[in-house]
């Protein structure tokens, strides 16, 4: 129930995580593909990709549209200084699942922390699997993901 009484006795916690499908005008159910961006950054070592503002989704917009056009769902955006570590999504931090079950997301200081993405960690823990904060090199390593 919603509402501050009658008190229940009882209550029940639970977490529904799904494929990003929905929110990107797709099935609930449904993966859906990104394109990684080249050349534009989302956001710059010391820039304020850290910190929540407004002006950080303006350098997503042009390169968003350009991947829906180019019939993705959203972008994928590596780091801004070499081009080769996984920063984040469009709108959203990155987490993958490796082939042999390890959960895996960026460890960079030029993007938001997501509370979300620390509360998946835990779950992910509590579940058993190995978790790891780190630097993900996208070319050597897009193929160990299997989510």
């Amino acid at each position: 129930m919603l509402g501050l009484s009658p008190l229940a006795q009882e209550y029940t916690f639970f977490v529904t995580v799904l494929p990003a499908g929905g929110y990107f005008g797709k099935g609930a159910e449904e993966g859906v593909e990104a394109l990684v961006v080249e050349e534009h950054d989302r956001a710059a070592p010391q820039g304020t990709g850290a910190v929540k503002a407004a002006g950080n989704y303006a350098a997503d917009l042009e390169p968003v549209h350009m991947a829906k056009e180019g019939g993705y769902s959203t972008t994928l955006y590596l780091d801004a200084k070499e081009r080769r570590y996984i920063e984040e999504f469009s709108v959203c931090n990155f987490v993958g699942i490796t082939k042999d079950g390890v959960y895996v997301t960026p460890d960079a200081q030029s993007i938001l922390a997501s509370n979300t993405n620390t509360m998946l960690q835990q779950l992910a823990r509590d579940e058993g699997l190995k978790v790891e904060v780190r630097p993900i090199d996208f070319d050597k390593e897009i193929d160990d993901f299997a989510e």
